[in-house]
């Protein structure tokens, strides 16, 4: 029978992660909530061909963007600003987030492609 042993060490922000670095970090979390905007502001724009179809593709892509920034802005101010140890489990999270942004907009490109770049349309 195998044991489930918690894995329980946690560490700090490394002497590293400076000032100057952490603002960096800031600065892309909030990137990212604008990339999201941008991308929902292109469709909803007056002159947008396609506006249905694009905000089809557009709405899960944003939405994950959206809901991952906030899981990130979360760990950011949990850790930077609260000083909270990262845990494996924060870290797990943290990564997953990331990961979930990126997939979101491998999806979004393959619907594009699919939707309006593919031979038959």
């Amino acid at each position: 029978m195998q044991s489930t042993v918690k894995d329980t060490r946690a560490t700090v922000l490394p002497a590293s992660f400076t000032p100057r670095k952490q603002e960096e970090l800031f600065d892309q979390i909030v990137e990212l909530y604008d990339l999201a905007d941008n991308v929902l502001a292109s469709v909803a724009a007056e002159d947008a061909t396609h506006q249905r179809e694009q905000l089809e593709l557009v709405q899960p892509f944003v939405t994950q963007v959206s809901n991952s920034t906030n899981i990130l802005s979360a760990f950011y101010t949990e850790v930077v600003r609260n000083h909270r140890p990262i845990t494996p489990e924060l870290q797990d999270t943290m990564e997953i987030a990331f990961r979930n942004i990126f997939f979101a907009y491998r999806d979004f490109l393959e619907g594009i492609k699919h939707k309006f770049l593919s031979q038959e349309n």
